[in-house]
């Protein structure tokens, strides 16, 4: 028996429909294959929703941007710390600067993992700062919190093109030095946030 085979299309999904000898009858099964990635992004336009820049920040609504922007499109862009291709979506684009009032020349440099990151050390560096104006005297013999802080303002430049606090950074070396220089000085426990705040 000849076997021979169909195709049609049916959404989007390829529909293959060949004999049915294992089931000992002539009647056709369908097999059903999911088209590839790429096929889909050739097929489907650019995704894009509507823009309204009544609801940018004040400063938004005063740039050139507000006067020709009706919609945003999804873009396709490079991580700047680990290179991986990214997507800024469209409904991205619209919660980032109509929700969050985010500068409208604010672009995506980040892919989400490198993003979470990002704000993560943004937490712990702002929570190191707050230790920091309320027990100053303590922490600055405190060699692991000293350590610490300075490993999160390190990190931190991995994630932007700017660099972080030098003036920080200088006065976490200083101080460094000095406990270097006094080895039984920095034997003080650190000081992390559940222990400032007690356990209850």
């Amino acid at each position: 028996m000849n076997e021979s085979a169909g195709r049609a299309r049916h959404g989007s999904c390829k529909s293959l429909l060949y004999p049915s000898h294992s089931l000992g009858d002539p009647d056709f099964v369908t097999i059903y294959i999911q088209p590839s990635r790429e096929e889909v992004t050739k097929r489907l336009p650019p995704e894009s929703v509507p823009a309204d820049p009544s609801k940018w920040s004040q400063a938004s609504q005063r740039s050139v941007s507000a006067e020709w922007t009706t919609e945003y499109t999804s873009y396709r862009y490079t991580c700047w710390r680990c290179r991986v291709s990214a997507v800024f979506t469209a409904a991205d684009q619209q919660y980032t600067y109509e929700v969050k009032k985010a500068p409208i020349d604010q672009k995506r440099v980040l892919c989400e993992s490198c993003w979470v990151r990002s704000n993560a050390i943004s937490v712990e560096l702002t929570e190191c700062e707050r230790m920091w104006v309320t027990s100053k005297p303590l922490l600055r013999i405190d060699r692991r919190f000293l350590e610490r802080w300075m490993r999160l303002l390190v990190e931190a430049e991995e994630y932007s093109a700017y660099k972080a606090d030098i003036a920080r950074k200088n006065m976490l070396s200083k101080l460094l030095r000095e406990l270097l220089a006094r080895p039984s000085a920095g034997a003080a426990p650190c000081r992390d946030a559940d222990s400032d705040r007690g356990t209850g």
